[in-house]
């Protein structure tokens, strides 16, 4: 709708502001996915135990990685969402958000 050329500018404001927060809201779905594979992942490769050959060891050391960035980046991606959507702070708002 931003790029066509109907409507006034009313709409095509309203629709590049609806688009922001539909991308967004669609990165942290992903990410979501994403984040419940790979987290399932590299549990169950640090559970194991089994680290006797040298791909097993290398894999073991990046399920520890994949684990620690599966911890520290959703505060990460909060904080950039909450830090461009300032009316998220509100309580109310969130509600409504989605």
């Amino acid at each position: 709708m931003t790029k066509i050329n109907c409507g006034g500018e009313r709409i095509k404001r309203f629709a590049k502001e609806a688009l922001i927060q539909f991308k967004f809201n669609v990165y942290i779905r992903f990410y979501m996915m994403v984040y419940f594979d790979t987290t399932f992942f590299a549990v169950m490769k640090i559970i194991e135990g089994d680290n006797k050959t040298s791909a097993r060891k290398a894999a073991l050391l990046i399920s520890y990685i994949i684990f620690v960035i599966n911890i520290v980046l959703p505060v990460g991606l909060i904080a950039v969402v909450f830090r461009r959507f300032e009316i998220l702070k509100i309580k109310e708002a969130k509600q409504s958000f989605n």
